[in-house]
């Protein structure tokens, strides 16, 4: 039994990954009810690796279809990588089980996935990383499906890699961000182009870089509209861009990010000072319903706030999300 659309579709919010093969379902999550019991992916979709584990287990015990059980082995591995507590006995059984769903069919989208996770074992769960291997793994998979959302996934990753490399020299760092950009073409999937916007955006405004803000900002106002699905994330983006744009006094796109996040968020503590440095812009706003939400406006003198981040403070770059 597959997966619904429903359980994918969270999957891929929680995780920011999709269940292959059927990569379209989860474009359309609401065309199929969810499934009465939960399965491995809804499991996984919560974290709850074990629960998942478990599921897959017992599903591939009885299932006789080749194809689905294929998919519910790389539910299996994917899970293990989040199992608790972390070992690296988990990581290596993970890695077995990639290896021989790449071993059995190299080339489906099973497959594909796989060469992903173990790059990401790589990179990122052993207690040793070892991004040297992430690197060649991440790279020779772009090569071969250079079209595949997993593929587009990991270059992301390989790309970000090389330019917060340490202890290279400034000079090497910034033909390592003009490189990066060239890679934009190339990147014609949603989640991978939008994550890339992102991680150019924060190397854009670093003087290590070249220090360029208006690139800065325009890779943040892409990657917003390429969509932002976690609501803080959603938040912190459109203040972001907002206090950028006024900083470099594009008052328009400033007002404009203001104004979504006082409509979209109107019980933020952000929101008040929101309306300050929108009125600032020139905007005309009334004053939002205070954070108590008493149904008055709030009177509160707004704290002093540095345009580059409100407060509470964004949080610095998505680079690692907690996923696998």
């Amino acid at each position: 039994m597959t997966p619904s659309r429903n359980g994918l579709h969270a999957l891929l919010l929680a995780l920011q990954i999709v269940h292959v093969p059927i990569l379209a379902l989860a474009q359309n999550p609401a065309a199929t009810p969810a499934p009465a019991t939960p399965s491995g992916w809804d499991f996984a979709s919560r974290i709850l690796a074990d629960e998942a584990i478990r599921d897959f287990q017992a599903r591939a015990r009885v299932e006789k279809d080749p194809a689905v059980l294929r998919e519910l082995r790389l539910g299996e591995a994917v899970a293990l990588i989040n199992s608790q507590p972390k070992s690296e006995e988990k990581l290596d059984e993970a890695a077995r089980k990639f290896d021989a769903l790449i071993a059995d069919n190299g080339k489906d989208d099973i497959a594909i996935a796989a060469r992903y996770y173990k790059a990401r074992i790589a990179q990122r769960h052993r207690y040793t990383p070892d991004e040297k291997e992430a690197a060649r793994l991440y790279k020779e998979l772009f090569a071969d499906h250079p079209d595949h959302l997993f593929a587009q996934l990991g270059m992301v990753k390989y790309t970000m890699m090389r330019i917060h490399e340490p202890g290279i020299p400034a000079a090497d760092r910034a033909a390592r961000l003009a490189e990066a950009e060239e890679l934009l073409p190339k990147i014609t999937n949603r989640l991978p182009r939008r994550d890339l916007h992102a991680e150019l955006g924060f190397a854009w405004l670093h003087a290590s870089m070249g220090g360029n803000r208006e690139k800065a900002l325009a890779h943040f106002v892409e990657q917003n509209k390429l969509g932002i699905q976690r609501y803080s994330a959603r938040a912190d983006s459109l203040l972001r861009i907002a206090n950028l744009a006024k900083e470099l006094g594009k008052n328009d796109i400033a007002i404009a990010f203001y104004s979504r996040f006082i409509k979209e968020y109107p019980r933020d503590a952000r929101n008040y000072t929101a309306v300050v440095l929108a009125r600032e812009c020139g905007a005309v706003i009334e004053a939002p319903v205070d954070a108590a939400g008493a149904g008055t406006p709030s009177t509160a003198t707004p704290a002093a706030v540095p345009v580059q981040a409100p407060a509470p403070a964004i949080p610095p770059s998505p680079a690692a999300p907690s996923q696998p």
